[in-house]
């Protein structure tokens, strides 16, 4: 099962699975203050109904919650400096912790989209949640996938490397005693120096584009 979220300002919807239930959300406000913290307060009520949704002073204060299910952190009007910290901040294992909706004008030097105070309104915001917890979700997926195709790269690198290097290493050897023995069959041995010598450049290619990727 998998429910359907519009993202903001494009035709195709993202989606996230039905596992993903409010119950299992956590939303931090910082630095809300009067109409915008009760609009917002509403907004995750109506929405997201069974979320549990706390006020904290500071990321410092943030950072000591103890991880949740899904982790939505709202921050109205923060630094430049904040926002990054915010943006940055992991979990236990390694993955981004919070899906970040950032209330205010853009940070200028920043790459994060701010949500400007006309849309600060209880139709426009659960929009605004659902994408910014979608979004968040594909992140740390992205994340997982790339460590997993660094551990491959890494057990291709030595499964197959090294193995190829003995080859290599070997044949070589039979080559130089073929020389001084029997030099007629010694270029029997290239075929395999030359194999040997090509798997080993293409794991080495292969290493390289997954690292870099």
């Amino acid at each position: 099962e998998h429910r359907r979220i519009a993202s903001p300002g494009r035709g195709t919807p993202l989606r996230y699975t039905s596992e993903m239930s409010a119950r299992s959300i956590r939303f931090t406000l910082i630095g809300l203050r009067g109409k915008t913290h009760a609009v917002v307060r509403e907004a995750l009520r109506l929405e997201f109904p069974g979320a549990v949704v706390l006020d904290a002073s500071s990321i410092q204060d943030a950072m000591l919650q103890d991880s949740f299910g899904v982790e939505v952190l709202v921050l109205a009007r923060p630094t430049g400096s904040d926002a990054a910290k915010a943006a940055g901040a992991t979990d236990e294992i390694g993955l981004p912790r919070w899906a970040l909706v950032i209330l205010g004008e853009d940070l200028l030097d920043q790459p994060f989209a701010a949500i400007p105070p006309e849309q600060w309104d209880a139709p426009s915001l659960p929009r605004v949640f659902h994408t910014a917890v979608a979004q968040h979700q594909l992140a740390r997926e992205n994340v997982r996938l790339r460590g997993d195709l660094l551990s491959l790269s890494r057990r291709l690198f030595h499964d197959l490397r090294t193995p190829a290097g003995c080859i290599l290493t070997t044949s070589e050897l039979v080559k130089e005693a073929l020389m001084a023995e029997s030099p007629a069959h010694a270029p029997l041995i290239q075929p395999i120096l030359d194999s040997a010598d090509d798997l080993i450049k293409l794991v080495n290619r292969i290493s390289f584009v997954v690292k870099a990727s």
